[in-house]
């Protein structure tokens, strides 16, 4: 009995990580099919892992009081430079 609410519990917290959405992968993507050095090339890959960072933490604040607090308005996320 302890041991299936055990293996609940583990697979519970596993599927919440899964879920969360890294965006790592997604980065390394965007650096291989955006690959010219040139500074338009750069400035638009900066701009989409900007966007998914920005995106990345609109969920994170509806999921966690801690960057509810951190983040309580739009505001306050342009004035940490998040966005411009």
């Amino acid at each position: 009995m302890l041991g299936f609410l055990v293996q609940a519990i583990i697979t519970r917290w596993q599927r919440m990580i899964h879920d969360i959405g890294f965006i790592d992968s997604l980065s390394l993507t965007i650096a291989g099919y955006i690959h010219d050095n040139t500074d338009y090339c750069r400035m638009i890959r900066r701009n989409i892992v900007r966007y998914i960072c920005l995106a990345q933490l609109l969920v994170s604040r509806e999921l966690s009081i801690a960057v509810r607090k951190r983040f309580p308005t739009m505001d306050s996320i342009v004035s940490a430079v998040v966005i411009d």
